[in-house]
Order: structure tokens, then sequence, then C-alpha cells
């Protein structure tokens, strides 16, 4: 989900990761779906361990370009001078959650429903026959 939330964007890379503060959106959701994938008492340790490990990485790259945008919104709202209009650290992710959420090139909200991969031990595919 997280690199479908960033195509929306037109965001790819690890640098996209570090600098662009219009993933912050998808990165949230990104750290929110894989803490509630270790909470999950239906997982095994090595899945749940993974995916603290995965959450708790990119939140902590995705941390340095939260903390500039939060810092710089408030500059500008504390500047009385400024020409930019006055918006809240909340809003300005809540409208990069929301903008990376919809896939324009289906029409389509894109869900936090888990994608099943071959490699889960949860849901493995039925051997063939």
């Amino acid at each position: 989900m997280h690199d479908l939330r960033y195509k929306n964007l037109g965001l790819n890379g690890g640098l996209s990761l570090v600098f662009d503060v219009r993933g912050l959106g998808a990165d949230m959701a990104f750290v929110n779906d894989h803490m509630n994938i270790a909470s999950d008492s239906r997982n095994d340790i090595a899945t749940r361990a993974g995916a603290v490990v995965i959450g708790l990485g990119l939140g902590f790259l995705a941390s340095f370009k939260n903390a500039a945008l939060f810092v710089a919104l408030t500059a500008n709202q504390l500047d009385t001078m400024s020409p930019l209009p006055k918006i809240s650290y909340t809003t300005a992710v809540k409208l990069f959650f929301y903008e990376s959420n919809y896939d324009y090139g289906t029409e389509k909200k894109v869900d936090s429903k888990p994608i099943q991969h071959i490699h889960d031990p949860i849901n493995k595919p039925l051997p063939k026959r």
C-alpha cells in the first residue's frame, strides 16, 4: 500500500522517504498498518517482530521530514509578515494523507487492507494437486 500511495503522489525512491513531505500521510498509514500487524495475536512471532522493525524503521526515517514540516509551518504561523497562508501542521498532514489515498488513474480510494503475500505464513496458498 505504501508504494501505491507514493505512486499516487508521484513519489519514488528512498530520497522521497527522507526528504519529501508530501509522503507523510502515506508514511503514517504504513507505520499504522505495520503496528496493527504487530499487535495481531493471530500472526506468528516472526511476522509480528518483522512488522515492528519495518514500521519503526520507516517511521524513524520519515521523522526528519516530519520535524522539518512542523518547524516550517510553526515559523510561518508566527511570522506576521509572511504572505504564505496560515495552515496548521495537522491540516497539512491530513491533506497529504487524503491526497495519497486516492488513485486518480483508477478513481478509487486506496484502502489499508493488507495484501496477502505468498510468503505470508498465515495465508499460504494451498498446494496445487
